[in-house]
């Protein structure tokens, strides 16, 4: 029974090989952890064109272009793959390193390095970008979804989330004339509800509340204490609460904002998307940002109002009375947590069982945007935005990926340390990288668990069901 189980672990782990490796496109580093039951595999900073979102069955060899390294061992055949894994012990890993290359490289000569620069990046950015017709792709393996997902370099991504946000039409042809027809929309808003507030004709409950959160958004960020910043935010919020009262506004959602905003400015000014987050003071910001036309206020405003609504649109169970996308993600993450890392769930649990619901329901109300600097919460939005209508449930394969991170420091933390450390996460020194890596272990976690929630319904994950 044993060998037989490990037969079916080796076949399955053969075939996904082959299928994998056959639509990587350019070097890719794979790393592969070995459990009891088979190995699992990490992506690590590489390119994917055209992933299939789930394993097909046909078996594909692995061999002819492409070569590979399992360790310091040089490779050519899955063969030679499972051969050179099979050493690894129970509980270790390896690195898979794979070069589109007619020949191995040798020991005296190593390639200068595994990751795509930068600039070989953007060429197939600008190409979706000015073509007639923009192939978004219906979902993340394809089209410009599948670009976005990897991440978006800074000179592309604003450009990049009006089209994944449908602020910015796929037809170049339409382009300018939804523009004109988004401005006169929102132009129409400000004179039907920004001038009745001003004239004191409508309940300002909405604005007050608005208002006092816009104060507090991003606190250490100086592009939002900007005044001209802060009005701005205060009305796209005041004026989508108002026109959407099934939920009205419900604070968390000025995070979701920020990201638009900050992208937004940063290339309108024309600044490096670092100088946002570090350097400038608020005076520096402020003067730049009053050497802006009104016209250019304006249509940032209207754009991110549009990006905004569109990504609330997909969530918005999760602000509704009641919140039932949130308490169905804080299941999730419970259950996954649970089936996957006992050990880590149990501690957490026996030290206060509310904790864990309650700091998921944090990070799921804002989608990680006040857990991060907002140059890793960028990166991280590609891959929301990316989604689409599905953002809400990779959000919870990334809410785990957050405990799993840090793990050892929550082992050994007691119930006021842990929830002390929890509501500020040591995140700040992160780089894109690990960011990336675990995007990547998400994406790994998710197509291999999510067959088993498929027929989990909302409402069963709420009520606590088991797998």
């Amino acid at each position: 029974f044993l060998y037989f189980i490990g037969w079916l672990c080796v076949m399955s782990f053969r075939n996904s090989l082959s299928n994998i490796f056959s639509k990587l496109k350019g070097d890719a580093t794979v790393k592969a952890h070995r459990g009891e039951d088979g190995f699992g595999l990490v992506f690590v900073d590489m390119v994917l064109q055209n992933v299939e979102s789930s394993l097909n069955s046909e078996m594909k060899r692995f061999c002819g272009r492409k070569v590979a390294k399992v360790g310091k061992k040089d490779v050519q055949t899955l063969d030679d793959i499972l051969q050179a894994m099979n050493e690894v012990e129970v509980g270790g890993s390896t690195v898979l390193q794979f070069y589109d290359r007619l020949e191995a490289p040798t020991a005296s000569s190593p390639p200068e390095t595994i990751l795509p620069k930068q600039e070989g990046r953007s060429d197939p950015f600008q190409q979706y970008l000015t073509a007639d017709i923009i192939e978004l792709g219906d979902t993340r393996d394809s089209g410009l979804r599948s670009l976005a997902w990897n991440g978006i370099p800074d000179q592309y991504r604003y450009d990049m989330w009006k089209v994944l946000t449908g602020c910015t039409p796929c037809e170049r042809n339409r382009q300018a004339q939804e523009l004109s027809f988004r401005l006169s929309e929102y132009n129409n808003l400000i004179l039907k509800y920004w001038k009745e507030l001003e004239s004191d004709q409508r309940d300002a409950t909405i604005y007050r509340q608005v208002e006092v959160d816009v104060r507090r958004m991003q606190p250490g960020i100086a592009l939002f204490r900007s005044a001209v910043i802060q009005k701005m935010c205060v009305r796209i919020l005041y004026f989508w609460g108002l026109r959407h009262p099934a939920s009205g506004y419900v604070q968390g959602m000025d995070a979701l904002l920020s990201p638009f905003i900050a992208v937004a400015v940063s290339e309108s000014l024309g600044y490096n998307a670092l100088l946002i987050d570090t350097s400038l003071t608020s005076d520096d910001l402020e003067h730049d940002i009053n050497s802006l036309t009104e016209q250019d206020l304006l249509t940032i405003e209207c754009e991110c109002y549009t990006c905004l609504s569109t990504m609330l649109g997909h969530v918005q169970d999760f602000y509704i009375p009641g919140q039932p996308g949130v308490q169905s993600t804080s299941r999730k993450v419970s259950l996954l947590c649970q089936t996957i890392d006992n050990v880590l769930y149990n501690h957490i649990i026996d030290l206060g069982a509310d904790m864990l619901r309650d700091f998921i329901w944090r990070w799921a109300t804002c989608f990680l945007v006040r857990e991060l600097p907002l140059r890793l919460v960028k990166r991280l939005w590609d891959c929301f935005l990316a989604e689409g209508s599905e953002c809400g449930d990779f959000l919870a394969y990334v809410c785990l990926m957050f405990l799993f991170r840090w793990k050892d420091d929550i082992l050994k933390k007691d119930f006021s340390d842990l929830k002390m450390f929890l509501r500020s996460l040591p995140t700040d020194n992160l780089s894109e990288d690990e960011v990336g890596i675990w995007i990547s272990e998400a994406y790994v976690l998710q197509h291999t668990y999510d067959h088993i929630l498929t027929g989990t319904s909302p409402q069963r994950l709420m009520q606590g069901e088991s797998f």
